[in-house]
Protein backbone atom coordinates (compact mmCIF):
# COMPACT_ATOMS: atom_id res chain seq x y z
CA UNK A 1 0.00 0.00 0.00
CA UNK A 2 1.07 3.76 -0.24
CA UNK A 3 1.39 5.17 3.38
CA UNK A 4 2.60 8.86 4.67
CA UNK A 5 4.49 7.66 7.20
CA UNK A 6 4.99 4.29 8.46
CA UNK A 7 6.03 2.73 12.09
CA UNK A 8 7.21 -0.65 12.70
CA UNK A 9 7.02 -1.53 16.60
CA UNK A 10 7.01 -4.23 19.45
CA UNK A 11 8.92 -8.03 18.53
CA UNK A 12 7.98 -10.18 16.06
CA UNK A 13 8.94 -9.65 11.81
CA UNK A 14 6.51 -7.32 10.27
CA UNK A 15 6.59 -8.22 6.58
CA UNK A 16 6.10 -6.43 3.37
CA UNK A 17 3.16 -8.63 1.49
CA UNK A 18 3.76 -6.57 -1.66
CA UNK A 19 5.15 -3.26 -2.79
CA UNK A 20 5.08 -0.38 -0.12
CA UNK A 21 5.41 2.97 -0.61
CA UNK A 22 6.57 5.59 2.38
CA UNK A 23 6.03 9.35 0.92
CA UNK A 24 7.37 10.44 4.25
CA UNK A 25 9.13 8.93 6.81
CA UNK A 26 9.89 5.29 7.92
CA UNK A 27 11.13 3.95 11.31
CA UNK A 28 11.42 0.39 12.56
CA UNK A 29 11.92 0.65 16.27
CA UNK A 30 14.50 -1.42 18.74
CA UNK A 31 13.49 -4.32 19.07
CA UNK A 32 11.01 -4.89 16.09
CA UNK A 33 11.77 -6.32 12.64
CA UNK A 34 10.83 -5.42 8.93
CA UNK A 35 11.03 -7.73 6.24
CA UNK A 36 11.06 -6.70 2.99
CA UNK A 37 11.08 -10.21 1.78
CA UNK A 38 10.90 -10.36 -1.92
CA UNK A 39 9.04 -7.38 -2.72
CA UNK A 40 10.20 -3.65 -2.46
CA UNK A 41 9.73 -0.71 -0.25
CA UNK A 42 10.66 2.53 -1.21
CA UNK A 43 10.48 5.44 1.17
CA UNK A 44 10.71 8.97 -0.31
CA UNK A 45 11.27 10.73 3.79
CA UNK A 46 13.83 9.72 6.28
CA UNK A 47 14.96 6.25 7.39
CA UNK A 48 15.33 5.33 11.19
CA UNK A 49 16.30 2.01 11.79
CA UNK A 50 16.68 1.54 15.39
CA UNK A 51 15.32 -2.33 15.16
CA UNK A 52 16.48 -4.95 12.69
CA UNK A 53 15.75 -4.29 8.74
CA UNK A 54 15.65 -8.43 6.51
CA UNK A 55 15.84 -8.30 2.91
CA UNK A 56 15.74 -11.78 1.15
CA UNK A 57 15.95 -10.81 -2.23
CA UNK A 58 14.17 -7.72 -2.08
CA UNK A 59 15.10 -4.35 -2.54
CA UNK A 60 14.67 -1.23 0.56
CA UNK A 61 15.02 1.83 -1.28
CA UNK A 62 15.73 4.78 0.65
CA UNK A 63 15.47 8.16 -1.07
CA UNK A 64 15.89 10.26 1.53
CA UNK A 65 18.19 10.46 4.88
CA UNK A 66 19.74 7.26 5.99
CA UNK A 67 20.46 5.71 10.10
CA UNK A 68 20.50 2.58 11.27
CA UNK A 69 22.84 3.68 14.28
CA UNK A 70 22.16 0.64 16.59
CA UNK A 71 20.17 -1.43 14.28
CA UNK A 72 20.63 -4.39 12.28
CA UNK A 73 20.76 -4.75 8.17
CA UNK A 74 20.28 -8.53 7.79
CA UNK A 75 20.39 -9.94 4.12
CA UNK A 76 19.14 -13.64 3.56
CA UNK A 77 19.98 -13.57 -0.31
CA UNK A 78 20.31 -11.44 -2.88
CA UNK A 79 18.38 -8.44 -1.22
CA UNK A 80 19.54 -4.82 -1.97
CA UNK A 81 19.72 -1.58 -0.01
CA UNK A 82 19.38 1.33 -2.17
CA UNK A 83 20.65 4.86 -0.81
CA UNK A 84 20.14 7.82 -2.31
CA UNK A 85 20.86 10.03 0.13
CA UNK A 86 23.02 11.54 2.83
CA UNK A 87 23.84 7.86 5.03
CA UNK A 88 24.52 8.33 8.69
CA UNK A 89 25.30 4.88 10.12
CA UNK A 90 24.57 1.52 8.33
CA UNK A 91 24.52 -0.47 11.69
CA UNK A 92 25.48 -3.66 11.82
CA UNK A 93 25.83 -5.00 8.34
CA UNK A 94 25.43 -8.02 6.83
CA UNK A 95 28.49 -8.66 5.05
CA UNK A 96 27.98 -12.24 3.67
CA UNK A 97 24.63 -11.78 1.27
CA UNK A 98 23.40 -8.61 -0.30
CA UNK A 99 24.32 -5.66 -2.16
CA UNK A 100 24.38 -2.07 -0.65
CA UNK A 101 24.11 0.04 -3.74
CA UNK A 102 25.13 4.11 -3.44
CA UNK A 103 22.75 5.67 -6.23
CA UNK A 104 22.37 9.15 -5.39
CA UNK A 105 24.55 12.46 -7.08
CA UNK A 106 27.44 13.46 -4.60
CA UNK A 107 27.84 11.18 -1.43
CA UNK A 108 29.78 9.72 1.19
CA UNK A 109 29.79 6.00 1.60
CA UNK A 110 30.23 4.82 4.76
CA UNK A 111 33.07 3.19 6.67
CA UNK A 112 32.15 -0.51 6.70
CA UNK A 113 32.63 -3.95 5.42
CA UNK A 114 30.28 -4.72 2.63
CA UNK A 115 29.20 -8.24 1.06
CA UNK A 116 28.98 -6.76 -2.48
CA UNK A 117 29.40 -2.73 -3.03
CA UNK A 118 27.39 -0.64 -6.09
CA UNK A 119 28.29 2.68 -6.88
CA UNK A 120 25.24 4.09 -9.06
CA UNK A 121 23.97 7.45 -11.10
CA UNK A 122 26.66 10.43 -12.00
CA UNK A 123 28.35 12.02 -9.01
CA UNK A 124 31.00 11.39 -7.11
CA UNK A 125 30.71 9.04 -4.01
CA UNK A 126 33.53 9.39 -1.53
CA UNK A 127 35.07 7.08 1.04
CA UNK A 128 34.20 8.62 4.52
CA UNK A 129 36.58 5.89 5.83
CA UNK A 130 38.46 2.35 5.10
CA UNK A 131 36.42 0.42 2.80
CA UNK A 132 36.14 -3.46 2.77
CA UNK A 133 34.39 -5.20 0.26
CA UNK A 134 33.70 -9.13 0.71
CA UNK A 135 31.88 -9.60 -2.63
CA UNK A 136 32.02 -7.77 -6.10
CA UNK A 137 32.36 -3.91 -6.51
CA UNK A 138 30.87 -2.13 -8.99
CA UNK A 139 30.40 1.12 -10.64
CA UNK A 140 28.09 1.84 -13.41
CA UNK A 141 28.64 2.33 -16.88
CA UNK A 142 27.33 6.69 -16.18
CA UNK A 143 29.72 9.30 -17.15
CA UNK A 144 30.64 10.96 -14.09
CA UNK A 145 29.73 8.15 -12.03
CA UNK A 146 33.38 8.29 -9.55
CA UNK A 147 33.99 5.98 -6.65
CA UNK A 148 36.76 8.26 -5.10
CA UNK A 149 38.62 6.08 -2.38
CA UNK A 150 40.17 9.87 -0.92
CA UNK A 151 43.01 9.17 1.39
CA UNK A 152 41.23 6.21 2.31
CA UNK A 153 42.33 2.14 1.95
CA UNK A 154 39.66 -0.16 -0.11
CA UNK A 155 40.53 -3.26 0.78
CA UNK A 156 38.35 -5.67 -2.53
CA UNK A 157 38.09 -9.62 -2.23
CA UNK A 158 35.88 -9.85 -5.06
CA UNK A 159 36.02 -9.08 -8.50
CA UNK A 160 36.01 -5.25 -9.35
CA UNK A 161 34.36 -3.81 -12.14
CA UNK A 162 34.37 -0.13 -13.25
CA UNK A 163 32.24 1.09 -15.98
CA UNK A 164 34.24 2.54 -19.11
CA UNK A 165 32.24 5.43 -18.44
CA UNK A 166 32.50 5.47 -14.45
CA UNK A 167 35.64 5.76 -12.51
CA UNK A 168 37.51 4.44 -9.60
CA UNK A 169 39.65 7.31 -8.17
CA UNK A 170 42.33 5.92 -6.32
CA UNK A 171 45.26 8.65 -6.69
CA UNK A 172 45.21 9.63 -3.18
CA UNK A 173 44.51 6.12 -1.75
CA UNK A 174 45.51 2.50 -1.48
CA UNK A 175 43.82 -0.56 -2.84
CA UNK A 176 44.89 -3.56 -1.28
CA UNK A 177 43.67 -6.43 -3.32
CA UNK A 178 42.55 -9.90 -1.44
CA UNK A 179 41.15 -13.36 -2.09
CA UNK A 180 39.88 -13.82 -5.76
CA UNK A 181 40.19 -9.74 -6.17
CA UNK A 182 44.28 -10.78 -6.19
CA UNK A 183 44.03 -13.31 -8.90
CA UNK A 184 42.88 -10.75 -11.73
CA UNK A 185 42.47 -7.33 -12.29
CA UNK A 186 40.57 -6.35 -15.19
CA UNK A 187 38.38 -3.56 -16.17
CA UNK A 188 38.07 -0.78 -19.11
CA UNK A 189 37.02 1.91 -17.07
CA UNK A 190 39.17 4.99 -15.78
CA UNK A 191 41.18 4.91 -13.09
CA UNK A 192 43.25 8.30 -11.35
Amino acid sequence: DNYYNLEIDQPNAKTAQGAVNVAGTMTVQSGSEYAVAATTTTVTGATTISGDLAASTGIFDANGSFNASGGTIDFTGAGTLKLSSSVTSLGTLDDADGTVEYDGGTQNVISDTYNKLSIKSSGTKTASGNITVNGDLTTENTSGCVFDIDTRELTAKGGITVGYRGGLDLKDGTLNLAGSAAQSFTSPGSYT
